[in-house]
């Protein structure tokens, strides 16, 4: 029997499946490369999460509350209202995290009664840019994007007149340090899919994806399939240009993770045998005409 019901997925769009949005403006694109793979086309099956959801099956629901461009602050909020509702348990609940480093702070914008992102960049000298603000990057009305770039001025100021990169990267770890605080304070159960940088915890906390083989190994799921070209650029051959998760990165962290909570006792099965020869060769496009 299941220790846990519920796993709760958070991050960035590496978490969320970016790159794999089928339902939006790339929906043709995306679909033409991956059709032939098998793989049921929608966003959720398109990340670590619903990978995960694979291999769990029914008895336990995989939630992945990640979005595109969001990091640490939608992070938090979003755990802090879960862990506190009322009918949460948390011996039924599983959190696995990807945090994010700067450029990703969440606003609440009243004329949309919602949150929205604000991204920047620091450029060569070490002051930040700003890149764009949405509600949501793919998925937003027009008549929420028209009022929320309409301030697009005002952030430009605003990121490049009151963002320093010592501050921020203070403000990163304190806030993260208060975070994971709380969670042992809670007694939550947690692992880092990307752990926070700048900064270490404990070791059982962290995922160790490879094998060092034929996968250099990392504790990062973004620096791990990076560094072993696992995204969907490497994928299709430089036919997107897309620097997200391809497929075989999504399955294999889905197996190491997979591995991780049987090792600690979150999940009753056996582990997957991982064949990392097999993950390694594999190439959904090697027999396709791209």
């Amino acid at each position: 029997m299941q220790k846990i019901k519920y796993i709760h997925c958070f991050g960035t769009s590496y978490t969320a499946g970016g790159g794999f949005e089928f339902d939006e403006k790339n929906k043709d694109k995306m679909s033409n490369l991956y059709q032939h793979t098998g793989e049921e086309l929608n966003n959720f099956n398109f990340s670590y999460p619903g990978q995960l959801h694979k291999i769990l099956g029914n008895e336990i629901k995989v939630l992945n509350h990640a979005k595109p461009g969001y990091g640490n602050h939608r992070l938090f909020r979003t755990v802090f209202d879960l862990v506190n509702n009322k009918d949460f348990k948390k011996d039924e609940n599983l959190f696995l995290f990807e945090f994010s480093g700067t450029g990703r702070d969440e606003i609440y914008f009243n004329q949309i009664d919602d949150y929205i992102v604000v991204n920047y960049q620091m450029k060569d000298n070490n002051e930040f840019e700003f890149i764009g603000s949405a509600k949501d990057y793919h998925f937003q009305t027009k008549n929420e994007e028209k009022k929320i770039d309409s301030f697009d001025s005002f952030y430009k100021i605003f990121v490049s007149q009151f963002k320093g990169v010592k501050d921020e990267l203070g403000k990163i770890e304190r806030e993260i340090d208060f975070f994971t605080g709380w969670l042992e304070n809670k007694n939550i159960n947690y692992f880092f899919t990307s752990p926070p940088k700048f900064i270490k915890y404990k070791e059982e906390k962290y995922i160790t994806y490879g094998d060092n083989n034929y996968f250099k190994s990392r504790n990062c799921m973004v620096e791990f399939c990076g560094s072993n070209k696992l995204l969907i650029i490497d994928e299709t051959k430089k036919i997107s240009g897309d620097l997200h998760i391809g497929l075989k990165g999504l399955q294999l962290l889905a197996s190491i993770i997979f591995n991780k909570l049987i090792s600690f006792n979150f999940v009753d099965n056996k582990k997957i045998e991982i064949d990392w020869k097999y993950f390694y060769e594999l190439d959904y496009f090697k027999n396709k005409i791209l």
